[in-house]
């Protein structure tokens, strides 16, 4: 009986102790929907668990989180919402958009696969930025967070935050990936609270964690809720320039981004065409982004519509 009591106390504790950080939830949510769309395999999930340090599976967390599917918004439209109303780079360098459509949208995590060029050339103060943004569906304000490089060091890459074009670097950075090391990353980010998105990062090849990123103070305006309620999210990819300047001479080739992956609270979805939005600030087709000089710096080698594309980009 004694033996018995211990083990229905240690049930019973057990979520507790997974979950003392919100991260824990995030990131076992992320790393099984990765495993049930066979993007890891058993052995590299299990290098995931173990690199944090997660032991057990509480019961009926995959039933209850972790199901593949379309979600219930798509069936049923919102009377009214809008698009995300923060372009990010227009003005700032050409860009790579997709965006989640509005009347679908309540995703609070998001994820992907990301494989940096090995050829960057960056001039002067531009940088390469390869994200993704939360943006509220009632009122179209966005905060991105993502992965840049720069000039002075091409192969690592650290987290950012872009808002209302204000790129920004973590004065603590407790995550930079070197790209020589890891050609390839898996990427999560997700809500934490209203003013605090995580980013996370992982081996492709063998699923371990490298680690995680909080950036915290974000705009109240943008109104984020943690439980993906009125949430859309968009991917961009970018030369990002303080002032856009198309001819500087930076340029990079062959950037893959792939298995890009939204979740709301029990589904998790590949971004396809029932989820991307085809009217991007009333202006605009997702892809290349925004006019014809920004448009044709852009070359796209293979394209999933819309999770998958290898791009590159020319500011000469």
């Amino acid at each position: 009986m004694k033996q018995l009591l211990c083990c229905c106390i240690a049930l019973v504790l057990l979520p507790c102790i997974l979950f003392a950080s919100p991260s824990s939830f995030h990131l076992l949510r992320w790393s099984l929907a990765q495993r049930k769309m066979n993007h890891i395999t058993d052995q590299q999930l299990q290098t995931r668990l173990s690199s944090l340090n997660i032991s057990h599976i509480p019961i009926n967390f995959e039933k209850n989180h972790v199901q593949y599917g379309r979600p219930r918004r798509l069936r049923l439209p919102r009377t009214s919402c809008v698009q995300a109303s923060d372009i990010g780079a227009t003005s700032n360098g050409a860009s790579y958009r997709v965006d989640t459509n509005c009347d679908g949208s309540d995703w609070y995590q998001t994820s992907y696969t990301f494989c940096p060029s090995k050829s960057i050339a960056l001039q002067g103060s531009d940088v390469v930025i390869q994200g993704t943004s939360f943006y509220n569906t009632q009122n179209g304000k966005s905060v991105q967070v993502g992965f840049s490089t720069s000039k002075s060091n091409p192969s690592i890459w650290t987290p950012y935050l872009l808002f209302q074009s204000k790129f920004t670097v973590p004065s603590t950075v407790s995550l930079q990936v070197n790209a020589n090391q890891y050609p390839c990353f898996d990427v999560t980010a997700f809500i934490v609270n209203s003013s605090s998105i995580s980013i996370s990062a992982a081996d492709t090849k063998t699923g371990a964690t490298l680690g995680s990123q909080v950036f915290s103070g974000i705009d109240a305006s943008v109104q984020m809720d943690p439980s993906g309620n009125n949430m859309g999210v968009y991917r961009m990819e970018s030369i990002f320039q303080s002032s856009e300047n198309l001819k500087s001479g930076s340029s990079y080739s062959n950037s893959v981004f792939g298995n890009w992956v939204v979740y709301d609270q029990m589904l998790f979805t590949l971004v396809n065409k029932q989820i991307a939005a085809y009217n991007i600030q009333g202006k605009f087709y997702p892809g290349p982004c925004c006019n014809a000089l920004e448009k044709k710096v852009i070359s796209i080698t293979n394209q999933t519509l819309w999770y998958n594309s290898n791009l590159s980009f020319s500011y000469n």
